[in-house]
């Protein structure tokens, strides 16, 4: 589960709409140095695009440091423990009670991998209107994997729709739960401390069928892809897809550092104004932001009218290198049209629903189920 909320913060309108809060991250950043404010939320901005706007399967990785046998946000001017970044009301306390069983396993057992798992679904089953968790839906299932790699602890959030992956990955400390709160409150009150490293784990994800682990709605990802992008996450401390957002968010992040007087509205500003490149360049007049961590549906209205007196501004201050300005100077934008698809389906073998293709791109049409192998043209199972 990605840390969501943070100690006794509010779960406010604007998190359910769009996935972030602007003011307890403005609270968070003031006081730090410009370069401190700059690498923190540029980290911000890119496990916002990953998670939120791409539905890539693995979300940008996590940081934390040990500090006298506990784990610290990754920070060189304050000092916030990591189990703080979980709210105390979201799924009744079972994740952050969980995560100081992580921290325990992850301080005492350096180098070997911590499995954790948060199954989809509510974000509260109790408190009614006065726990705002209970309006928020995650619609994917997270599996996260720390290692302590001494210097550092690196989580690596990773997304999934397909449950055999769990059962491959989890092996015997597997169970199938049909109801929904049962099955949140056992995975995630069950962290796996394993025997394996990171190269182990590696090696055993490599050894396994090649099955599908996630489909997004736009693109299915494989086993073999999520080996690859764990090693680049390792590596890079980023994932692939965020290679082309790399220079907006860098811009966005250093605009953040300079402001004088560093408020919510200016936090605000970086994250809608990121949501609105990514409408520009992909032609989406509607985007849902309700990946991992909250958020709702916003049309490209509603982010130009979010933006309101800060659009001129935001044109004014990014750099005419970057991606999002010439997007915004209506360089190089071409509109994009909506693709219709044919209805979802069911594959006559394992029922599993399927996302129902593109109309006018045969070449994308699925020749065999993503999860079971069953072939559409021939009736038969495939390897």
């Amino acid at each position: 589960m990605a840390p969501r909320a943070g100690k006794n913060m509010t779960v406010c309108r604007e998190f359910l709409k769009f996935g972030f809060r602007s003011a307890e991250e403005a609270a968070q950043l003031a006081g730090l140095s410009i370069g401190e404010r700059e690498r923190l939320f540029r980290r911000s901005l890119s496990s916002f695009a990953s998670e939120m706007l791409s539905k890539w399967v693995i979300s940008a990785p996590y940081f934390y440091r040990i500090k006298n046998q506990r784990l610290f946000v990754d920070s060189d001017e304050k000092e916030e423990l990591a189990v703080d970044l979980f709210d105390e009301r979201e799924r009744e306390g079972v994740a952050r009670t969980s995560f100081l069983a992580i921290e325990n396993f992850l301080v005492n057992h350096p180098g070997r991998v911590v499995l954790w798992c948060s199954p989809k679904g509510k974000g509260a089953f109790e408190g009614g209107n006065e726990n705002e968790f209970t309006e928020v839906d995650y619609p994917f299932n997270q599996l996260i994997i720390y290692v302590n790699l001494g210097k550092k602890v690196v989580g690596l959030p990773i997304a999934f729709t397909n449950e055999e992956f769990l059962k491959l990955i989890f092996g015997n400390g597997y169970r199938e739960i049909k109801n929904e709160r049962e099955k949140i409150y056992y995975f995630l009150s069950s962290p796996l401390l394993t025997n394996l490293s990171m190269e182990d784990f590696l090696d055993y994800l490599d050894s396994l069928p090649n099955i599908l682990v996630h489909d997004n709605g736009e693109r299915v990802f494989y086993l073999q892809d999520l080996w690859r992008e764990i090693n680049y996450a390792l590596q890079t401390g980023q994932t692939t897809w965020l290679e082309s957002y790399d220079k907006t968010i860098e811009n966005l992040a250093r605009q953040l550092a300079l402001e004088e007087n560093l408020i919510a509205e200016a936090v605000r500003r970086g994250y809608l104004s990121l949501v609105y490149y990514h409408q520009l360049s992909t032609g989406q007049k509607i985007t849902d932001l309700s990946a991992g961590c909250g958020g709702g549906t916003v049309s490209q209205q509603e982010i130009e009218e979010s933006l309101g007196v800060f659009y001129n501004h935001w044109r004014s201050v990014i750099t005419a290198d970057s991606s999002l300005y010439r997007l915004l100077s209506g360089k190089f934008f071409q509109k994009k049209e909506e693709t219709d698809r044919y209805e979802d389906y069911e594959c006559p073998s394992c029922h599993q629903k399927i996302q129902g293709e593109k109309k006018d791109s045969p070449a994308t049409w699925k020749a065999r189920c993503p999860y079971c192998g069953y072939s559409f043209t021939c009736g038969k199972h495939q390897n």
